[in-house]
């Protein structure tokens, strides 16, 4: 597939870069940053009846509309804008396809990137690919711990090159959000655990469940796997009733979570809402429909609503001509960052290189002089997870606890407050 078969090992901040296969060169023409996930515009076939769940739901959508719009338009990257060409590839969600678009991406030698996938499913059936390609891969969405190692494998030593995760990982990061939230914010007495098990969910929702049953362990009441084509919802909202709770934690995608949320409404319509339970959802329920109305609900999401005087005045500006209503809890945020992060290391491997590899983007990622910026967000990554990041809650409710309306940012759980909690949700079986 590729000429070359010298073995690249590269050893930087403690991280072995190795039995990865780089061709002696890339190709002459343009070089190609390919954005890859659910409902990314392609000039690839695909078939719709491969689409894992609808296409308003497509989170890639948003990854590729914060892509495409720093390409485009950040200043920070006219100097090198015209060396370099943005391709996508829709994977539709679903894991096999996603496999075949990293072979195809693989055999490209014009690929110098790659961004994406939209869920942890896809990004797991691809990320060996990649690493065995040499291919940087930039991860915007995918939080699961596990995608960045080895299909099976654990430890160190099977965490897999080239591999860049932007947000905070699930474990302990999330799990430690959603502890926080349901033992010391809420006080919960008496929670329902849920588990998404639909297609391309479960290594997603694996670890973030298996963590949240140990530190939630002392209030848990039941715990349940659903799925989005076989579950009975109602039946869902009639055990969580019969077990008295008064907090329900999901884990899980948007659409799932749109079927749950409507089910315990329906059933919880006659009480008020004061004694209907709380619901915490993860930050993969984060979806343009969530409807939210009647309920007091949580998500945590690792993208907050910064203040001006933190962005680049430049980008923020086009960041917020392309998010709805304004808003920054999107993945539009980390599409657009992703961009912003490979111009850089272009830029950096131009200077202290001269020449353009996909080696030197690795490098220039994983051990930059000071944090990589993006519109608003600073990046430094350590074996390929970002120290910086956080996660944030964001609430439908108002102070006392009322219903007011659409989600919006409450509080923020900070880099200490996570500190506090490090016994929780870090269990990885």
């Amino acid at each position: 597939m590729f000429i070359s078969s010298r073995l690249f090992c590269v050893v930087i901040s403690g991280v072995i870069l190795c039995s990865c296969r780089e061709p002696d060169h890339l190709s002459n023409e343009r070089l190609k940053i390919a954005v890859v996930g659910d409902g990314v515009p392609t000039s690839r076939p695909t078939d719709a009846s491969k689409r894992t769940y609808p296409l308003n739901n497509a989170q890639g959508a948003a990854m590729w509309k914060g892509a495409y719009a720093a390409f485009e338009s950040s200043p920070r990257l006219a100097s090198i804008k015209s060396k370099l060409l943005l391709v996508g590839f829709d994977d539709m969600g679903n894991a096999r396809e996603a496999a075949a678009i990293a072979e195809e991406i693989r055999s490209d030698r014009a690929v110098l990137a790659v961004i994406g996938h939209a869920t942890s499913g896809t990004t797991r059936a691809a990320a060996d690919t990649y690493a065995d390609g040499a291919i940087p891969l930039l991860m915007p969405i995918a939080t699961s711990p596990y995608v960045a190692f080895r299909a099976g494998k654990r430890g160190p030593q099977n965490r897999l090159p080239y591999c860049f995760r932007l947000p905070p990982s699930d474990v302990p990061s999330q799990a430690t959000a959603v502890a926080i939230v349901a033992l010391e914010k809420l006080s919960s007495k008496r929670i329902y655990l849920i588990r998404d098990i639909s297609p391309d969910a479960g290594e997603y929702s694996g670890p973030l469940f298996s963590s949240l049953r140990t530190s939630l362990a002392s209030k848990i009441v039941s715990t349940q796997e659903v799925d989005i084509n076989t579950t009975q919802f109602r039946d869902v909202a009639i055990r969580v009733e019969a077990e008295r709770a008064d907090l329900v934690v999901f884990c899980g995608y948007g659409s799932t979570a749109q079927k749950l949320l409507g089910a315990i409404r329906n059933l919880y319509a006659p009480l008020p809402p004061a004694d209907r339970p709380r619901v915490v959802a993860t930050d993969g329920s984060n979806i343009a429909t969530l409807n939210t109305d009647d309920l007091q609900t949580y998500l945590t999401f690792p993208i907050s609503a910064p203040a001006l005087p933190d962005c680049n005045p430049s980008d923020y500006s086009i960041l917020r001509g392309i998010l709805p209503q304004g808003r920054l809890q999107s993945y539009e945020v980390y599409g657009y960052d992703a961009i912003l992060l490979v111009g850089q290391a272009y830029s950096d491997c131009e200077k202290v290189k001269g020449k353009i590899s996909r080696v030197c983007i690795a490098q220039q990622l994983q051990t930059p002089a000071k944090p990589l910026a993006g519109a608003c967000l600073p990046y430094s990554f350590r074996e390929g997870e970002n120290l910086l990041s956080e996660y944030y809650v964001y609430s439908n409710t108002d102070s006392v606890g009322q219903v007011k309306g659409p989600l919006q940012l409450k509080w923020e759980l900070s880099a200490e407050e996570l500190a506090r909690f490090t016994t929780l949700g870090t269990h990885i079986p």
